[in-house]
């Protein structure tokens, strides 16, 4: 509900139960005001869906560097070390089953 909205029906309510606020000392509220919203701010400085390395590609000043997108390399390198150790290792919200780990569970059953 919006800050006036319920300063108007808080107002209706203390007409109708002749209630007093300042002679009970009690405070409406009303100075109390909400944080800004940081949304703008945000998306301003992390614009959603733009793939630096993409764009860096598409300068052909930037060629010559061969750039990689670093945490695509550790996250590979992470997953090779998983796989290596037997573990079943999460993508994207999947789950790649390792061979063995199937191996395993058709013998449990």
């Amino acid at each position: 509900m919006a800050a006036s909205r319920i300063l108007a029906v808080q107002q209706l309510r203390d007409k109708i139960f002749h209630i007093d606020r300042a002679a009970l000392g009690m405070r409406t509220g009303s100075d109390i005001l909400a944080k800004a919203s940081m949304r703008q701010k945000l998306l301003h400085h992390y614009p959603p869906n733009i793939d630096l390395l993409a764009l860096s590609s598409q300068d052909p000043r930037l060629k010559p560097l061969q750039l990689q997108d670093v945490w695509y390399e550790t996250q590979r390198t992470r997953e090779e070390a998983l796989q290596a150790r037997g573990k079943v290792v999460r993508v994207s919200g999947k789950y790649r089953l390792n061979i063995s780990f199937i191996k395993f569970w058709v013998s449990t059953i």
